[in-house]
């Protein structure tokens, strides 16, 4: 069950890109500009949903034949491949590593509750500069906990990784 196959229809959009739904799960839905981004995305949301459906424990729905499956004239069918086991080792589990820091910066660091994990996270993606924004997954909420004035960025600001400023 690790590589799984699902027909998905990439429907053109009128203002341009592709808009994607899964004949065997109609709640699932995406989008992408191109259809190299549109494929990437029709994998991620396919992943959610798999996972979705597999923590509510009934089986998945057995894929669709092609011969099965109206296509219109605007859209086109591809099969996704998707690969299960890696999909959750990419997206659950962590890797737990162990470092050296000077004594008196880990003391600093500790007294001002700045969390090590998101620290280290937000400096080693820009390093790995991956090809497209979905391969990663995005940084966990509860990794702000702690951090004054720190929020997710949503506009300009003065640092350079995923956060802003929103204190004082």
């Amino acid at each position: 069950m690790n590589k799984l196959f699902y027909l998905a229809l990439f429907h053109t959009a009128e203002e341009g890109g592709f808009w994607i739904t899964f004949p065997d799960f109609p709640k699932c839905l995406t989008q992408g500009e191109t259809l190299d981004e549109a494929y990437d995305m029709a994998v991620a949301s396919l992943g959610l949903c798999i996972t979705d459906l597999l923590k509510e424990e009934p089986p998945l729905p057995p894929p669709s034949s092609p011969s099965d499956i109206t296509v219109t004239p605007n859209a086109i069918i591809l099969v996704i491949k998707f690969n299960l086991e890696k999909y959750q080792r990419k997206h659950n589990s962590k890797a737990k590593k162990t470092l050296s820091i000077p004594e008196w910066l880990n003391e600093e660091t500790l007294a001002l509750n700045i969390p090590f994990s998101a620290v280290l996270h937000e400096a080693l993606i820009p390093k790995i500069k991956p090809p497209h924004p979905t391969h990663l997954p995005p940084l966990p909420q509860f990794y702000l906990r702690g951090l004054p004035g720190m929020q997710p960025k949503s506009g300009k600001c003065c640092h350079s990784g995923p956060y802003k400023c929103v204190g004082p």
